[in-house]
């Protein structure tokens, strides 16, 4: 007969801050902003001023930079897109960023983890 065993484990407090965090909703340049993506923002910044020696696993993964070279390849065909058809700043500036901020905040999420 299989003993069954209860097993609690303690929340993570880390996991709980990302949920309370992408919950929330910002309105920046008329546009919605997640607050996590704010933070990947000012991590990154953080990490330029403040160089580390410690480099994160998963950062050197060949899928999270196949990733990553695809996000910054859609903000450059994009940029070259809004060129091309002569968009206002305002709508390009915002089409530029977001790849780079879902690649700022998705690595952020993953040195969370």
């Amino acid at each position: 007969m299989l003993t069954e065993k209860l097993i609690i484990r303690k929340p993570n407090i880390k996991i709980i801050l990302v949920g309370f965090l992408s919950f929330f909703r910002l309105t920046i340049f008329n546009a919605l902003i997640c607050p996590l993506e704010v933070c990947g923002i000012l991590y990154f910044a953080y990490c330029l001023l403040i160089p580390r020696k410690d480099c994160i696993e998963i950062l050197g993964n060949n899928i999270y930079k196949n990733v990553e070279k695809l996000l910054i390849l859609w903000s450059f065909t994009q940029l070259i897109s809004d060129i091309f058809n002569q968009s206002d700043f305002k709508s390009s500036f915002k089409g530029i960023l977001t790849p780079i901020v879902i690649l700022l905040s998705t690595r952020l999420i993953l040195i969370i983890y």
